[in-house]
């Protein structure tokens, strides 16, 4: 069975569950960068994740007809996603480093709820489990291709326009303080880079793609990092980063998110040329994604 088909398939049978068992699950959170519609993206890129790999190995037999892997490399499509929709939901509970356990948690719930043998998705619950390990160091990662493409397809939700809202407002939530957030995330983002590379690397037109957009998120935080590094020589940045990293501190006080500020309530002429611009990025991002994840 081919690729496309095999996630048509596994999109019938498990998307609307799992969109509803979501919904429930996250009930009033407020954390825009980590609801639905990221777990949405995640899925759309772990889908180019696969389809640059089958394009590669095309005339051979990678998927198999019941989504069971059966050689190295193999994807189950019912497992990943799966572990796409549900593995940030732990963050409905803690938005901390504990939400991957919650996460698993949840997984078994779902699993129970659609009777399936928890024995069998070891796999998935481990992914579920060790995603945000940026180290990429766990043991229980290891031949886990699930978790790979999970964590992979997870990073590159955090590149681009979308991604700077997603780091600062993940780190505003954990309190870290904004005069190092520029610097922290340039680290944290680097490593998912990395490891994006060393997977992916040798598919020329999804990595070039991708690092452009990595490209974007370094940029901004790079300038953040100088503007709270050395000294008001430095503050005359084209970006005003730590301006915007204040705006968006601000609006998440308030419960506002980005619908909000694409609404008339913030309207761009309102702005300064900086903010404008990155608002600008974060609308074109948004308004794309809208039409690829409905």
């Amino acid at each position: 069975m081919n690729l496309n088909n095999l996630i048509s398939g596994s999109e019938k049978r498990y998307r609307k569950k799992l969109e509803n068992f979501f919904t429930l699950k996250w009930g009033d959170t407020f954390l825009w960068s980590h609801g639905l519609d990221h777990h949405k993206r995640v899925w759309h890129y772990a889908k180019e994740l696969l389809a640059a790999s089958a394009s590669v190995v095309a005339g051979r037999n990678k998927f198999s007809e019941t989504n069971v892997s059966d050689e190295p490399g193999n994807i189950d499509t019912d497992k990943l996603i799966m572990a796409c929709y549900l593995h940030d939901l732990g963050m409905a509970a803690d938005k901390g480093t504990r939400h991957g356990y919650l996460s698993r948690e949840f997984g078994r719930i779902f699993l129970d709820e659609e009777r399936l043998k928890i024995h069998e998705f070891t796999d998935l619950l481990d992914a579920l489990e060790f995603h945000d390990n940026k180290e990429y160091k766990n043991d229980p990662s290891t031949g886990n291709e699930l978790l790979k493409i999970l964590s992979v397809a997870d990073d590159l939700d955090a590149f681009g326009y979308i991604g700077i809202y997603r780091f600062l407002e993940i780190y505003l939530a954990r309190r870290i303080d904004a005069s190092v957030i520029g610097s922290e995330i340039l680290k944290n983002a680097a490593g998912r880079f990395r490891y994006f590379e060393i997977n992916y690397r040798h598919y020329d037109e999804l990595y070039k793609k991708h690092k452009k957009r990595y490209m974007i998120l370094d940029d901004f935080f790079s300038c953040h990092a100088r503007q709270n590094g050395k000294g008001a020589n430095e503050n005359a940045l084209e970006n005003n980063s730590g301006g915007i990293t204040e705006f968006f501190s601000k609006i998440n006080n308030i419960r506002c998110t980005p619908e909000d500020i694409r609404s008339q309530k913030y309207p761009f002429a309102g702005f300064n040329a900086s903010l404008n611009s990155y608002l600008r990025g974060l609308e074109s991002e948004l308004t794309e994604f809208q039409k690829i994840i409905k």
